[in-house]
Protein backbone atom coordinates (compact mmCIF):
# COMPACT_ATOMS: atom_id res chain seq x y z
CA UNK A 1 0.00 0.00 0.00
CA UNK A 2 1.38 3.45 -0.86
CA UNK A 3 2.85 5.35 2.06
CA UNK A 4 3.28 9.11 2.07
CA UNK A 5 6.18 10.24 4.22
CA UNK A 6 5.51 13.70 5.66
CA UNK A 7 7.84 16.42 4.50
CA UNK A 8 9.72 14.80 1.62
CA UNK A 9 7.06 15.06 -1.11
CA UNK A 10 7.36 11.42 -2.23
CA UNK A 11 4.87 8.55 -2.10
CA UNK A 12 6.34 5.12 -1.47
CA UNK A 13 4.60 2.34 -3.40
CA UNK A 14 7.04 -0.53 -2.94
CA UNK A 15 10.46 -1.22 -1.51
CA UNK A 16 13.20 -1.50 -4.12
CA UNK A 17 13.67 -5.20 -3.28
CA UNK A 18 10.00 -5.76 -4.26
CA UNK A 19 10.65 -4.57 -7.82
CA UNK A 20 11.91 -7.25 -10.20
CA UNK A 21 14.59 -6.06 -12.59
CA UNK A 22 13.31 -5.25 -16.10
CA UNK A 23 9.71 -6.24 -15.32
CA UNK A 24 6.64 -4.26 -14.37
CA UNK A 25 4.60 -4.23 -11.19
CA UNK A 26 0.97 -3.07 -11.06
CA UNK A 27 0.11 -0.49 -8.36
CA UNK A 28 -3.21 1.20 -7.58
CA UNK A 29 -3.02 4.68 -6.09
CA UNK A 30 -6.45 6.08 -5.37
CA UNK A 31 -8.34 5.68 -8.64
CA UNK A 32 -5.11 5.65 -10.68
CA UNK A 33 -3.61 2.45 -12.11
CA UNK A 34 0.16 2.60 -12.49
CA UNK A 35 2.97 0.43 -13.84
CA UNK A 36 6.24 0.61 -11.89
CA UNK A 37 9.49 -0.57 -13.49
CA UNK A 38 13.05 -0.97 -12.21
CA UNK A 39 15.19 -1.01 -15.33
CA UNK A 40 18.79 -2.00 -15.84
CA UNK A 41 19.22 0.08 -19.01
CA UNK A 42 18.60 2.92 -18.58
CA UNK A 43 19.07 2.31 -14.85
CA UNK A 44 16.37 3.63 -12.57
CA UNK A 45 12.83 3.28 -11.32
CA UNK A 46 10.06 4.58 -13.57
CA UNK A 47 6.32 5.01 -12.96
CA UNK A 48 3.85 5.36 -15.84
CA UNK A 49 0.12 5.02 -16.42
CA UNK A 50 -0.68 1.32 -16.63
CA UNK A 51 -2.88 1.67 -19.72
CA UNK A 52 -1.24 1.67 -23.15
CA UNK A 53 -2.31 4.82 -25.04
CA UNK A 54 -2.44 2.88 -28.33
CA UNK A 55 -4.28 -0.32 -27.41
CA UNK A 56 -5.38 0.21 -23.76
CA UNK A 57 -3.28 -2.83 -22.78
CA UNK A 58 -1.92 -3.64 -19.33
CA UNK A 59 1.60 -2.14 -19.47
CA UNK A 60 2.74 -3.62 -16.13
CA UNK A 61 2.43 -7.07 -17.71
CA UNK A 62 4.26 -6.02 -20.87
CA UNK A 63 7.72 -7.13 -21.92
CA UNK A 64 10.58 -4.63 -21.58
CA UNK A 65 13.05 -4.43 -24.48
CA UNK A 66 15.83 -1.85 -24.56
CA UNK A 67 14.05 0.30 -21.99
CA UNK A 68 10.70 0.26 -23.81
CA UNK A 69 7.52 -1.56 -22.73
Amino acid sequence: MPDATPGDGFVRFLRLDQLPLDRGVFVEFGEKELAVFRLSDPPGVFVIDNSCPHASGNLSAGEVREGVV
